[in-house]
């Protein structure tokens, strides 16, 4: 069965590594609940929450960021928690493809076939002008870029420069 939330107070879902005793909260979520209810808006970052996995046998601590900030002409305030490292994670694909080349390993191959999709959310690859570059799906638009890739003037090429620390990026990969 699964747990209805509607009725349970945020303090409850929520437990916080700082929390020493069972349904006991601490001062940071105490503080943060009332925050939520007096319909600020705010932010609290790196804080340390008991995150239960594999059916609730286990526990570990994760870091999370919690933003609120109250919902206009309602009586109600909209908050969001995600992990610390949300969004700070990439992949060099150019790497990973210089890495399977020299493996000798054709990265077409997992490819093959037609029982696979491209997310319909999601962007590989994209030329980043459409003219002369239409494709009839997105999955032939991938195929497209791994033969691309694997040829020897095939340069990886970032739409947007790095933030690099010493302000040179000529946005090859």
């Amino acid at each position: 069965m699964n747990p209805n939330y509607n009725s349970i107070d945020f303090t409850e879902v929520e437990q916080l590594s700082e929390d020493n005793l069972p349904r006991r909260p601490g001062n940071l979520i105490l503080n943060l609940r009332e925050r939520l209810v007096h319909n600020e808006t705010g932010e609290l970052v790196g804080v340390s929450v008991k995150l239960h996995y594999d059916k609730m046998r286990r526990v570990t601590d994760q870091q999370q960021d919690y933003f609120f900030a109250p919902l206009p002409n309602t009586p109600f305030s909209l908050g969001i928690v995600l992990p610390s490292t949300y969004g700070k994670t990439w992949i060099k694909v150019g790497d990973e493809v210089l890495k399977n080349i020299h493996m000798k390993v054709n990265i077409s191959d997992f490819f093959a076939g037609d029982n696979w999709k491209v997310h319909p959310d999601w962007v590989y690859c994209k030329y980043h002008y459409l003219e002369g570059h239409e494709f009839k799906t997105p999955e032939d638009e991938l195929r497209h870029f791994l033969k691309k890739m694997v040829q020897p003037d095939w340069g990886w090429y970032e739409q947007y420069e790095d933030d690099m620390e010493d302000g040179n990026s000529n946005g090859k990969l």
